[in-house]
């Protein structure tokens, strides 16, 4: 087809009921020589993908603004030597038709599709799936930006960091490159930190290990498990062994720029520092609290454990955001993750006469000198808050929408 094979999309239960019994079951789907995905998922919960077999697209499958999703008994494969030695497409219908295009087999979400109660936070589960030749589509198609047996959307990354719960299991990706994911340019896409859960050790490039976690290739992911982690293609490592639980504390945006949340292990003494997040700022869209678009994120990815958690300065000075929320992720299919109770939040002494003297930060027009930290919510046009001198109360400084 010029586009999908199959479109499944509002089989959703994010608003109306949740039923994780009675649920959307799509069995035996085979795909194959689609411009653009074989399966494109879209507004699915608690879905369930069982026995298929994708080759020649695009993407295999593609996974937007969903939850809860199973996939399992996949055969995904990418451009075959018998497609591409006897077909020749023009150039609009050929795979990357366009140079923005990449080429991948699984393509899914890295982050809530929505924050709070509306997502239950599940995320996926692939088990039982074979990937491969996805590491000749360079060779194929020279302008293709990359060709990956898993890539991320680029425009749903919320909370400017990974949150999306993700598990494997018996899954085998056959890449002469080594590379399950780029790891790299998934960090481009605005997720630093990525941790899949591997439940029987099958992404160990090893295969040694009888279950661990892929992470993101980072001291911040690495730096508490010691020997346990190697680095593997793709701007990735793997650290076997182990099970890693999730929370994310939220900040404000402005004045924790140069913040890092020190974590530090009570028995090991071994600390990690790890950088805030933040989406790419766009004053133009809407802005909420829960869709990370106002909001500085620092997610830690732990095992079970006793730790401190701390805000630090680039001087290493203990600070502390104007508020911290804490929430954690749904738990890790696996034993052994970082729980509530585990982390004790160590907070500074503050003079609350001279620090919470001002409800309204940077509400007096006679001192103001910029705009920070006011945004609005305006989604028509391109205006940008501007300072505007002198036109403010009493001739002070005015901020102008």
């Amino acid at each position: 087809n010029f586009r999908q094979g199959f479109h499944l999309a509002d089989f959703e239960q994010f608003f109306q009921f949740r039923d994780p019994e009675n649920v959307p079951v799509f069995e035996n789907l085979s795909a194959y020589r689609n411009r653009e995905q074989g399966i494109y998922v879209m507004n699915c919960v608690h879905c369930e993908f069982n026995g298929g077999f994708l080759s020649d697209n695009q993407k295999g499958i593609e996974i937007r603004r969903s939850d809860g999703i199973t996939l399992q008994d996949f055969v995904i494969q990418g451009q075959t030597e018998l497609f591409k030695n006897y077909v020749t497409d023009n150039n609009s219908h050929k795979l990357c038709g366009h140079s923005g295009w990449t080429y991948e087999g699984i393509h899914m979400m890295g982050t809530l599709w929505r924050y709070g109660h509306l997502d239950p936070g599940f995320g996926i589960r692939v088990k039982n799936v074979v990937l491969s030749g996805f590491d000749k589509e360079k060779e194929y198609y020279d302008n293709c930006p990359s060709t990956e047996p898993i890539g991320f959307s680029t425009d749903t990354h919320y909370g400017g960091h990974f949150d999306y719960k993700t598990s494997f299991e018996n899954v085998t990706v056959d890449d002469g490159r080594d590379i399950i994911l780029d790891g790299c340019r998934a960090a481009s896409y605005g997720y630093p930190d990525i941790a899949f859960n591997d439940i029987d050790g099958s992404l160990d490039p090893d295969k040694s290990a009888s279950n661990g976690f892929l992470v993101t290739d980072q001291p911040y992911m690495t730096g508490l498990f010691g020997d346990s982690c190697k680095s593997t293609a793709g701007c990735m490592s793997y650290c076997a062994e182990i099970c890693l639980g999730m929370v994310t504390f939220f900040t404000e945006r402005f004045g924790t720029e140069n913040y890092k949340l020190k974590v530090t292990d009570t028995a090991s003494g071994l600390s990690i520092d790890i950088p805030g997040n933040v989406r790419t700022y766009n004053e133009r869209w809407n802005t909420y609290a829960y869709d990370g678009g106002a909001e500085r994120t620092f997610a830690a990815s732990l095992p079970a454990g006793n730790y401190t958690a701390e805000f630090v300065d680039e001087f290493g000075n203990t600070v502390w955001p104007t508020y911290a929320e804490e929430q954690w992720a749904q738990a890790a299919d696996c034993s052994g993750g970082v729980s509530i109770g585990d982390i004790t939040v160590i907070k500074p002494a503050m003079d609350a006469a001279t620090e919470c003297v001002d409800m309204v930060r940077n509400g007096d027009s006679a001192t103001r000198s910029d705009v920070t930290p006011w945004i609005h919510t305006k989604w028509y046009g391109e205006i940008v808050n501007e300072l505007k001198p002198g036109e403010g109360i009493g001739g002070g400084n005015a901020i102008a929408m």
